[in-house]
């Protein structure tokens, strides 16, 4: 593959993941209140999996470990856990909400830095 090919593809990502987040958000504007629970569950099941997912990948249990082959698995079931305890306990789902919105802006904010200063060097 080209260059100008992986640019395009990259080029053609970006438009398709902003169009999706531009539809969600008007469905979400439109029907918010109708989906209410669903999405409280979503956002409960994705903050879950994603922090059981980043945890188990980042504690050095070597990549070859049989244990890393079933990481997938274990985040579902524990997102799933936390989707429910998001529904059940609404002050909990505002926190995970708030918390996803925390990690959105740690990563804007992590990206704009890194784009900004280019050249910092990290110690080992």
């Amino acid at each position: 593959m080209t260059h100008d090919t992986s640019e395009l593809i990259e080029q053609i990502s970006v438009g398709a993941f902003a169009t999706i987040l531009i539809i969600g958000g008007i469905i979400i504007g439109l029907y918010g209140n109708a989906l209410h629970k669903a999405i409280l569950f979503l956002l409960g099941f994705l903050a879950g999996a994603f922090l059981v997912y980043f945890i188990l990948h980042n504690v050095g249990i070597d990549t070859d470990s049989e244990f890393l082959h079933y990481s997938l698995i274990i985040a579902c079931v524990v997102g799933v856990f936390t989707g429910c305890l998001a529904l059940s306990v609404y002050n909990t789902a505002i926190f995970i909400i708030g918390s996803i919105c925390g990690m959105i802006i740690a990563q804007l904010l992590w990206h704009l830095i890194m784009d900004w200063f280019p050249d910092i060097q990290y110690p080992e």
